[in-house]
């Protein structure tokens, strides 16, 4: 064959041999595809945003939007690219190529998911606040206590947030949540969740009165009750909310979070 290639003969071969072999190429690519997707899932859900963060913090949703987007690219260009045809060198080549790409896509994909990951639920004022790692500027982790300047890899971490103790203090705060950085996203805030423990359940109402408030959201008030397993008079409600939504915590007399339900609050 003449050309820069002089290795790649071309065999004629009929477009159904073709087709069927490139078909059964893609088939091949599509499922090793879904094995390293199924394998991500397993990691971003099982570790990084564990029920519910996975919703509260749009995980499932970048999760879904990386992952669809390379499982159907990868396999659809090997359906167009190979050809039994090509010589050897060529075809691996082209798939190499191909496999090279996606994976490229996925691991950008896989440090997005990361770097969004929910990193700790703070109690700030009177509400819970998912913070992610994005939310996180690392030049101020160091003014953190020193268990929290390492952030979890595992779930977000259940902390508080002091309330200003100047009235300096409390401008700057002021400023900074106009600029969108809240009490929760500052270290030098972070505090041990016992420290407002007291809070939590002074700033909560009872769950009873909630649901009185939301007859709307019964049904799904009811879910996150059962997935609580306890009686509705032992649990309280607070707001919990995210750069993206806002949902309401069932915390019980420790206030702890004990479920979570997608009603808003406010």
């Amino acid at each position: 064959m003449i050309g820069p290639y002089p290795d790649l003969v071309q065999i004629p071969m009929p477009l159904t041999v073709r087709l069927r072999a490139a078909a059964k190429a893609g088939s091949l690519h599509l499922m090793a595809s879904i094995a390293v997707a199924v394998a991500t899932a397993s990691v971003t859900f099982g570790l990084w945003y564990p029920a519910p963060f996975g919703d509260l913090s749009k995980g499932r949703d970048l999760f879904w939007l990386i992952v669809s987007a390379d499982v159907i690219c990868g396999p659809l260009l090997t359906l167009v690219l190979f050809n039994p045809a090509k010589p050897r060198s060529a075809l691996v080549r082209d798939l190499a190529l191909v496999v090279f790409i996606q994976l490229g896509a996925l691991g950008y994909g896989v440090w997005t998911l990361f770097h969004a990951r929910p990193v700790h639920l703070v109690f700030e004022v009177d509400r819970f606040r998912v913070v992610s790692v994005a939310d996180i500027d690392p030049s101020q982790l160091g003014k953190a206590p020193i268990e929290l300047q390492q952030l979890p890899w595992t779930g977000p971490t259940l902390i508080g947030a002091r309330r200003s103790k100047t009235q300096q203090e409390l401008l700057q705060s002021i400023e900074s949540a106009l600029g969108g950085v809240d009490i929760a996203m500052q270290p030098a805030r972070w505090v041990a969740f016992d420290t407002v423990r007291p809070d939590v359940i002074a700033k909560s109402v009872p769950l009873a009165e909630f649901i009185r408030r939301k007859p709307d959201a019964l049904a799904a008030l009811e879910t996150a009750v059962r997935q609580a397993g306890r009686p509705i008079q032992d649990l309280r409600a607070l707001p919990v909310v995210s750069r993206f939504s806002s949902w309401t915590a069932l915390i019980d007399e420790t206030g702890e979070p004990v479920a979570f339900a997608a009603v808003d609050t406010y």
